[in-house]
């Protein structure tokens, strides 16, 4: 109580509060497994701002104790986990209280109902009555269900104060509002019901949405800071089209063109991949493009009509997919939309993980901030070489949108929201049902473009969807702000703390050549770059398979020509060629150069081996006298006088010995 007192009194002087405190470690024989250490920021709407520093040999908040020896619960208010993979939702199911979990995605609370028989799911097809029936013979009841069947559970319950919710990934409160914030708002609408409600996430919003929405307000944020927070390796690739680049990454895994890595000198390939693209069109589009099967597919998409109706589409056999769990088999490719960006495990043992970022449409754009951070540590099996790093494909907004024209726009629109709402709420009661409707259906197929207005039923009167206006200046800052140019990107990514964008990583050239298409030029020179160096060999394998005519140039002209020739594939192609028809250009040079009796000028050369090129049909162009001794022609170059000038001439001193002519059959 006293701490409570000395905290309101500070807050109500706006100055910071620091408070150190050690926790120490539940068994005598144990080292202190950690610290913590609270800072308290400056607040705003009266938020209270915690920071927990955790030390770092702790992983898991189960293994947490406070001071007075009790195991570390989860806080009533905000926690920012910090990382994902902390087992936030495994404390919840596995603790003494009765507990409900409410997710965004279907995908994360159907992998733990998996993990937890005990549990109750509930979402679509699960009623009231299935959990009344399950509270009436369950002692310590653990509830799993989504944001938009919350409100079945909170309906059953008597006494909320027995109850503790916990509302995972509660971001996707703010960044669903784009497509239904009618169910967000009701979600917020349930939640008030409770006093005791943890809102977690590995990436909250911002404050500046926080301080916006009227739940947030006034409730402590606690954020815990991980000492032992590891990066991960970030290859960041901007492309114009990274639908295209998707593809290209699809048809090199089909061709056998894998990321590879050295560990404890053997070379490991990633054979699958995991790519992350928030639109179910695009996917459907990749997988037309390659041609792929339902054997080699899994797609893991949000789990509704209009989904399956667009995968059903593809081919038969194309359905919604979901996760494998740990030793289940996976297929070479997986395709995951926002639904799986956010608490679902991956146990394959050498998939690489692809981002794919799309800016040109609000909802494909990756928030580095959430998304890009959420899909860190996704693959869990550390045997995975691959499973700490990534490859980040994105494209800029090269719109050169008006910022300040875009948040007066949507200042106006948010004002007409506010007097048509005042408006609607003087109608007759004829006239205003009739706007009931026509606000119902409105907002329904247009998704408040044109305005915020909605009905509330609890309150029966026209209101401003709050969370549709923040949801859209949201929208507008990821695609927009976030995607200006490579350099906004680059600095919002080591914002995070979360990537090393510098660590060479597996996908790094894999991905430079798959991807953006690098010249034969390029290819050719870090082939041979390859050779050279002591660890090239996987490297050169993964090329040789994308690229096989990079081994025939190596071993039909040598490294050194290669170089010389400036690595340009035309004129390999002209050594190969040359080289192929050698023996017959030696015959034609041996008919037609005098051995010993006469100097040829450079001009007489280069006229008779192009006369000879030609004869042959070789697309080349001869450059003597320098081409001559790979014909094993010996030249001795002299000077000879003419009738104006010196100049040098070259005599054939050797021809090739093997070439010899019957004089009675030469012409």
């Amino acid at each position: 109580m006293e701490v409570k007192k000395i905290l309101r009194d500070f807050l109500r002087s706006k100055i910071f509060y620091y408070k150190i405190l050690d926790f120490r470690a539940l068994c005598a024989h144990e080292p202190m497994i950690f610290q913590i250490s609270f800072l308290k920021f400056k607040n705003n709407n009266n938020m209270v701002k915690e920071i927990i520093k955790i030390g770092s040999n702790v992983r898991y908040l189960s293994n947490f104790i406070s001071d007075d020896g009790k195991r570390f619960e989860l806080p009533n208010g905000i926690l920012a986990k910090g990382v994902t993979g902390c087992g936030g939702t495994t404390l919840a199911l596995e603790d003494s209280h009765k507990t409900i979990i409410a997710s965004p995605r279907k995908a994360l609370i159907e992998c733990k109902a998996r993990q937890y028989e005990n549990a109750l799911l509930v979402m679509e097809g699960v009623g009231m009555y299935d959990v009344k029936k399950y509270l009436e013979q369950t002692e310590t009841p653990k509830i799993l269900t989504t944001y938009d069947s919350l409100f079945k559970v909170a309906n059953v319950i008597n006494d909320m104060k027995e109850w503790r919710v916990v509302v995972d990934e509660f971001q996707c409160i703010l960044s669903d509002s784009s497509f239904k914030s009618d169910t967000e708002l009701k979600l917020i609408s349930d939640l008030k019901k409770f006093p005791y409600v943890t809102y977690m996430s590995a990436t909250p919003m911002l404050d500046e949405y926080l301080e916006q929405i009227d739940v947030f307000k006034d409730i402590p944020y606690t954020e815990l800071v991980w000492e032992n927070q590891e990066r991960v390796a970030l290859n960041r690739i901007h492309v114009a089209k990274p639908i295209n680049a998707a593809v290209l990454i699809v048809k090199t895994y089909l061709n056998g063109g894998f990321p590879v890595k050295l560990v404890n000198g053997k070379t490991v390939e990633s054979r699958e991949c995991v790519i992350f693209l928030n639109s179910v069109q695009n996917i459907a589009t990749i997988v037309k493009n390659c041609n792929l099967t339902p054997e080699q597919v899994n797609i893991i998409v949000g789990d509704n009509e209009d989904n399956l109706q667009l995968l059903r589409k593809i081919g038969d056999g194309f359905e919604i997919g979901s996760a494998p769990l740990k030793g289940e088999e996976h297929k070479m490719f997986t395709f995951c939309t926002s639904t799986a960006y956010m608490g679902v495990d991956f146990y394959s043992t050498n998939a690489m993980t692809f981002v794919v970022s799309d800016c040109k449409k609000p909802n494909t754009a990756v928030d580095i901030a959430t998304e890009l951070v959420q899909i860190v540590g996704r693959q869990r099996l550390a045997e995975n070489a691959f499973r700490d790093e990534i490859c980040f494909i994105y494209n800029i907004d090269d719109n050169r949108f008006d910022d300040d024209a875009f948040i007066k726009g949507l200042e106006t629109k948010m004002e007409l929201s506010e007097k048509k709402a005042s408006y609607y709420n003087i109608l007759v009661e004829e006239s205003r049902e009739l706007m009931i409707k026509n606000i119902r259906k409105e907002q329904k197929m247009l998704k408040y473009d044109n305005d915020f207005v909605y009905y509330d039923e609890a309150e029966q009167r026209f209101k401003v969807n709050q969370m549709a206006y923040l949801s859209e200046k949201f929208s507008f800052m990821v695609q927009r702000k976030t995607y200006r140019d490579s350099l906004c990107v680059n600095r919002l990514i080591e914002e995070t703390k979360r990537f090393e964008q510098d660590a060479p990583i597996a996908c790094g050239d894999y991905v430079k050549d798959v991807i953006t298409r690098t010249t034969f030029e390029e290819r050719m020179r870090t082939y041979i770059e390859y050779r050279k160096s002591t660890f090239g060999q996987i490297f050169t394998e993964s090329m040789e398979r994308q690229h096989p005519e990079l081994r025939h140039y190596y071993y039909a002209i040598g490294p050194d020509k290669i170089v010389a020739l400036g690595c340009k594939e035309s004129k390999l192609r002209q050594k190969i060629e040359v080289g192929i028809k050698k023996r017959d250009i030696q015959i034609l040079l041996c008919r037609r150069l005098v051995l010993k009796n006469r100097g040829y000028t450079t001009e007489e050369l280069k006229d008779t081996l192009n006369s000879i090129y030609r004869e042959l049909d070789i697309k080349a162009k001869a450059t003597v006298p320098k081409y001559m001794s790979e014909y094993d022609f010996e030249l001795e170059k002299r000077k000879k006088q003419f009738p104006n000038t010196r100049k040098y001439v070259y005599y054939v001193m050797k021809k090739p010995l093997d070439i010899v002519f019957d004089p009675e059959k030469q012409g």
